[in-house]
């Protein structure tokens, strides 16, 4: 009961803040936008036969994922390190 009852508060309070977002109208992406996506796929694809882009992402997005790994735990110890009782 208490669970069903914290959810709900934080469901509501997910929809209050999401109301004014929810008021406006609905988005849409321009075809100009999704013709040049298309475009670059296309360009992208005649690339990969010479030139290995999906592992060349793989490994960019592993590094990236590292990178920000790093970042996050030198962000908590450093937290650690500013309260008061720890040393």
């Amino acid at each position: 009961m208490i669970t069903t009852a914290f959810l709900t508060l934080i469901f509501a309070f997910v929809y209050i803040v999401t109301a004014p977002l929810r008021l406006t109208a609905d988005v849409s992406l321009p075809a100009a936008f999704t013709a040049a996506i298309v475009t670059a796929g296309q360009y992208l694809s005649s690339v990969q036969a010479y030139f290995p882009i999906d592992t060349l992402l793989i490994v960019l997005s592993f590094v990236i994922g590292v990178e920000i790994a790093i970042g996050v735990y030198k962000a908590i110890m450093w937290l650690i390190r500013r309260i008061p009782t720890q040393s």
